[in-house]
């Protein structure tokens, strides 16, 4: 946006190209001082806006009082919609009461009621929180393909195993129906937690730009937590990952002598031992020094098209290959990430504390996740033998 339009732009509008901006890939941005000015623009129409509101409440305050009019007047009733405990979270109130706590600022008689509704302390408004989850699923991609659910509580659930291909049928023949399998799935609930700090410099940033650092802050230490409990979680009072799974050699493991490479044909008899059924859906993962060390020395174009890469995403025999630090050097893991079970509940925390010691504010962030491969033989691995 230019800065005519930010100055004529509605709340709305600000709150709106704020949330883009926060998933801009910096990496991308060309001009960083034309972006830092848009930003501080839309930050000074934010404040103008809370202060014009400001002033409107007050003047509804005397209107409806009667200090404006020397006779009494009958006060009008405004159409507000009625704060409930289904409701109160994503409201304007809750969100910019819960914003103004954290940084310790006076609230409104509106926000203090949003604010008391709440069963839990500090529960994160819902815009704010699908705004944690949609950065953490950019710092952690593995988020947007795992089956992952959001309830609050231990839950449940069955996850699809094999399907049963249709078949071919003549007229007035018998039909006989084939059972679909499905793995019932029980997840707890198991924390993960994130201190954040910042200076006291924080009592002066505006609402909007309070807002961007903690949800950046906040995705991107929860997202890597989340990513590597997916993959190395010990399932004891945590998730459990994807490397727990039981490796057999040949079975569902391609096992790599101490002193050996990595060779097209571990690379083709690994997605050999993927069944069909989970290879239409597959991912493969593994950390970018295995990329670089370890995957791409082994492109030869005069034998085969083993990687290739398109729009700056590799693909291993067709298969998209995302990067992650949580998979060991010289490993990777093929799979249908579909088949691993996760729940998030919604019901993220967050907490302040002023330090004195450090003339600081820390922000305590607390979520619920819990996960587990309900199919495991969706997945199977590339693995180099310890010396």
């Amino acid at each position: 946006m230019n800065l005519e339009e930010i100055k004529q732009a509605s709340i709305d509008v600000v709150e709106r190209r704020m949330t883009e901006i926060r998933g801009i890939d910096l990496d991308s941005v060309s001009d960083f001082a034309e972006l830092d000015k848009e930003i501080d623009a839309l930050n000074e129409r934010a404040r103008d806006l809370e202060d014009i509101e400001k002033s409107k409440h007050e003047m509804r305050n005397k209107i409806n009082s009667g200090i404006i009019l020397s006779n009494p007047i009958n006060k009008p009733i405004e159409e507000r919609v009625t704060l409930t405990k289904e409701n109160y979270l994503s409201s304007q109130e809750y969100r910019s009461g819960f914003i103004k706590r954290l940084l310790g600022r006076d609230t409104t008689v509106e926000e203090r009621t949003a604010l008391s509704i709440a069963d839990t302390e500090n529960i994160i408004p819902t815009q704010l929180q699908n705004d944690i989850m949609m950065k953490a699923k950019e710092y952690a991609p593995i988020l947007n393909d795992i089956t992952l659910l959001n309830v609050n509580g231990n839950v449940k659930f069955a996850i699809e195993g094999v399907v049963n291909e249709a078949k071919a049928h003549n007229e007035n023949e018998r039909i006989t129906a084939e059972k679909d399998t499905f793995v019932e799935v029980t997840l707890s609930t198991n924390e993960i937690v994130k201190m954040i700090q910042i200076s006291s410099s924080v009592k002066s940033m505006s609402i909007p730009a309070f807002e961007t650092w903690l949800v950046n802050s906040l995705a991107e230490s929860v997202a890597m937590k989340i990513e590597k409990v997916i993959f190395k979680g010990t399932g004891i009072s945590e998730a459990k990952g994807i490397d727990k799974i039981t490796w057999e050699n040949d079975k569902n493991a391609v096992e790599i002598e101490a002193d050996k490479n990595t060779t097209a044909n571990d690379i083709y008899k690994l997605f050999g031992l993927l069944a069909d059924g989970y290879a239409r859906n597959a991912r493969v993962y593994c950390s970018r020094k295995t990329l670089f060390q370890d995957l791409l020395g082994l492109q030869d174009k005069s034998k085969n098209d083993l990687i290739i890469k398109e729009g700056g995403t590799y693909y291993l025999l067709g298969t998209k290959i995302d990067l992650t630090a949580s998979v060991d050097l010289h490993e990777v893991i093929l799979g249908d990430p579909k088949k691993y079970a996760a729940n998030m509940p919604e019901s993220t925390t967050v907490k302040a504390q002023y330090d004195i010691d450090t003339n600081s504010y820390k922000y305590l962030g607390v979520a619920q996740f819990d996960g587990k491969p309900g199919i495991e033989k969706a997945f199977v691995k590339l693995v180099k033998k310890s010396v």
